[in-house]
């Protein structure tokens, strides 16, 4: 991974309220952790297509966007058993 994560990681840190028990600071952590990932997959995903000019009538596939938001991570690979489960890499529901 990389340092993408270690700083939204550091910014959830700044948005769960002092004071909360560990538990509830782990929760509140996590989820703050997680909006910031899906923000930041969304914005890669919406740069992707403006960078790329894709047209409005041409859609990229599942599989462009899942690559441009693992490099965008640093993830080297996908894991084979999302890959299997995936409709994304040509799997049938």
């Amino acid at each position: 991974m990389n340092e993408r994560i270690q700083a939204l990681a550091k910014i959830a840190k700044t948005k769960v309220p002092p004071g909360l028990l560990v538990e509830r600071w782990i929760e509140c952590y996590n989820q703050e952790f997680a909006k910031l990932i899906v923000h930041e997959c969304v914005s890669v995903m919406y740069d992707n297509a403006i960078e790329r000019k894709v047209p409005p009538d041409i859609e990229k596939t599942p599989t462009q966007y899942a690559i441009a938001i693992l490099e965008h991570f640093g993830v080297e690979s996908i894991d084979s058993t999302l890959r299997q489960r995936s409709t994304y890499f040509g799997n049938d529901p």
